[in-house]
């Protein structure tokens, strides 16, 4: 898996952002916040775990923790504009932002604030824009599962602090401020292409996600609705979301190249 997407990628390294509560990538795709740069593969600890664990505190940490009390919007643009001192840090020169879940809020959210032109495009997968009900009543249910079953186990093995990771993101979440938040404002400043994935019975959020990227999105977005899949294609359908994402990527490459020849 993981010389396909070094084969596909070539010279277009992947940012990927993984979501608080502890979703692994696969293999191909790895886990928490990485780049892939040809062979090479620089790691960043996932942001939850950074305020969980002072620890693992740096530039990442610089920016959310300070932020992580004022409120949990703030907290996702904060981490977004992190980005900034990653990019830096990594001499990233070019390539593709790819987030699943909060991880492609995050991801929409840095080219929708910060005008980047190394940022070739967005790979949007389960993105959540805005709460909805079914989403909230599958996190409080996730609260219930963490609390009585056997999530908090499962959870263990990618965090530290594994109460501090899914508190953070769970008790945001459910917190009854939060029913109104919604940050589908950003779509309207992305200008770069974009491949949003989401599963077809993902209980997290409904495809009206999807729908609002493609009414708002002034770029082109490749919209992939993957049947008999949950919140997690890449786990549920690893094969037809890493061909999804790989194609995408080949695409960019070739439309980039057909506009130097031109030029």
């Amino acid at each position: 898996g993981g010389t396909r997407v070094q084969e596909a990628v070539g010279e277009s390294p992947l940012i990927l952002r993984r979501p608080w509560t502890g979703y692994a990538f696969p293999v191909a795709l790895m886990m928490g916040l990485m780049v892939l740069v040809g062979a090479a593969l620089v790691g960043f600890v996932q942001a939850g775990e950074v305020t969980s664990n002072p620890a693992l505190a740096g530039d990442i940490g610089a920016w959310v923790s300070p932020l992580r009390f004022a409120g949990v919007a703030l907290v996702f643009t904060g981490i977004a504009l992190a980005l900034l001192t990653i990019v830096k840090a990594i001499g990233f020169q070019s390539g593709v932002l790819l987030g699943h879940s909060d991880g492609a809020s995050i991801a929409a959210l840095y080219p929708g604030n910060v005008q980047d032109h190394r940022i070739r495009g967005l790979i949007l997968i389960a993105p959540p824009f805005f709460t909805e009900p079914e989403g909230l009543a599958s996190i409080a249910a996730a609260k219930t599962a963490f609390d009585t079953g056997d999530l908090r186990g499962r959870l263990a093995k990618y965090h530290a602090d594994v109460d501090g990771a899914f508190r953070g993101w769970n008790d945001a979440w459910l917190d009854p401020g939060f029913v109104s938040w919604n940050i589908a404002y950003v779509i309207d400043y992305i200008r770069v292409p974009v491949l949003a994935i989401q599963g077809a019975d993902d209980q997290y959020g409904t495809l009206a996600q999807i729908d609002a990227l493609e009414e708002g999105l002034y770029s082109p977005l490749d919209r992939v609705i993957v049947e008999g899949s949950g919140h997690a294609p890449f786990l549920e359908k690893p094969e037809q979301t890493l061909a999804e994402i790989t194609d995408y990527i080949a695409r960019l490459d070739r439309i980039e190249a057909a506009h130097v020849e031109v030029a």
